[in-house]
């Protein structure tokens, strides 16, 4: 019996020994659960408190004082100009002459010549050429170019004028 005590000594001093040399401690025994068929009643534990979502206005993310757009003056729209409406232009032929002498008028536009003259007269250019015009009777002629348009009476040849047509 003093062989086995002595050998537990030994048994127990090396368990000692390498426990302590390794740096390890011994596994403590497990206490017995005092009520181990009973549930054991914990306290309860609230959910941490939910904050609500951070509403960020618009409005005043970036820049506080509302600025309104820039205000434009707008071009005015000219309404397209309307097609010049044809005229008729009176010359009279009166006193051996041509009233009025000059006469300026758009192109389309038409001049007529009437006789007032008790005698017969013609209105002749380059471009135009009547027949005889008698008392009370007339010549017309539409001006389909521009420029500048200058006639006479073949009859009397004193008698001119010019018709300056513009475009």
């Amino acid at each position: 019996m003093k062989k086995l005590s002595l050998l537990l000594v030994m048994a127990f001093a090396t368990i000692a020994l390498t426990a302590c040399s390794t740096g390890s401690k011994p596994t403590p025994t497990p206490t017995p659960d005092p009520l181990p068929n009973v549930a054991q009643q914990t306290t309860p534990v609230e959910p941490p408190a939910v904050q609500p979502p951070v509403k960020t206005d618009t409005k005043t993310a970036s820049n506080p004082i509302p600025i309104d757009p820039p205000k434009s003056n707008p071009t005015p729209v000219k309404a397209p100009a309307k097609p010049a409406t044809p005229s008729t232009k009176l010359v009279l032929i009166q006193n051996f002459g041509f009233k009025p002498a000059v006469l300026t008028i758009k192109k389309g536009d038409t001049v007529k010549w009437e006789n007032k003259d008790s005698t017969a007269h013609t209105v002749t250019s380059d471009t135009f050429k009547s027949d005889q015009i008698n008392q009370n009777t007339f010549f017309s002629y539409t001006f389909t170019k521009a420029g500048n348009y200058n006639y006479h009476c073949i009859i009397h040849p004193s008698m001119t004028g010019s018709v300056i047509v513009n475009p």
